[in-house]
């Protein structure tokens, strides 16, 4: 797979993303229906990069792989469920609405 990120993360690093994004595109349907697999590589090796502040950012290498998996999984889960709700009809909005509000929160 060729990667086109000029993000500064070693090619080591993006090629262990990329291996993970294409190990879990195909464990759910939601993400073959709504994700581009190098679009998908791209926005995490960008997230690693760019989104996270320098002082907080861990380096990627140092990270597990069952971490690294569940972390790029929840990334995968963010990205393919965004704009979702916009693609419901006014019914199902106030059916959603109306779960939202019967939900107890944790915190």
């Amino acid at each position: 797979m060729q990667i086109t990120s000029t993000s500064p993360l070693a090619e080591s690093q993006k090629i262990r993303i990329a291996n993970f994004v294409q190990k879990l595109m195909p464990t759910r349907s939601i993400f073959q229906e709504r994700l581009n697999e190098t679009e998908m590589i791209e926005i995490i090796i960008k997230m690693f990069t760019d989104e996270i502040p320098e002082e907080k950012r861990k380096p990627i290498e140092s990270i597990e792989n069952a971490e690294l998996e569940k972390i790029i999984y929840n990334v995968m889960i963010l990205e393919s469920v965004a704009g979702t709700l916009n693609d419901l009809t006014p019914e199902e909005m106030a059916i959603f609405d109306d779960a939202v509000k019967r939900q107890k929160y944790v915190g």
